[in-house]
């Protein structure tokens, strides 16, 4: 391998490390926001409405967060 095909190679791992930081840094917001939502919910009394709500919007985040892993590639 010459240096111009090993520095290319090198250009396409860092890319490669970039892309998986980003989607690791969006999943984990998801669960950071799931996090807050399950606190929430454990430390306040709510309506069957306002569980509803949070429990939908806990199946969003999950969902995301499933469409997130799936885009992570091996190296």
């Amino acid at each position: 391998m010459d240096d111009r095909m090993y520095k290319e190679f090198l250009e396409s791992q860092l890319q490669w490390s970039k892309n998986q930081i980003a989607v690791l840094d969006e999943m984990e917001s998801k669960l950071q926001e799931m996090k807050k939502i399950a606190e929430y919910a454990a430390e306040n009394d709510l309506s069957f409405n306002e569980r509803k709500k949070l429990n939908s919007h806990l199946k969003e985040l999950r969902n995301e967060f499933s469409f997130l892993e799936a885009k992570r590639s091996p190296l």
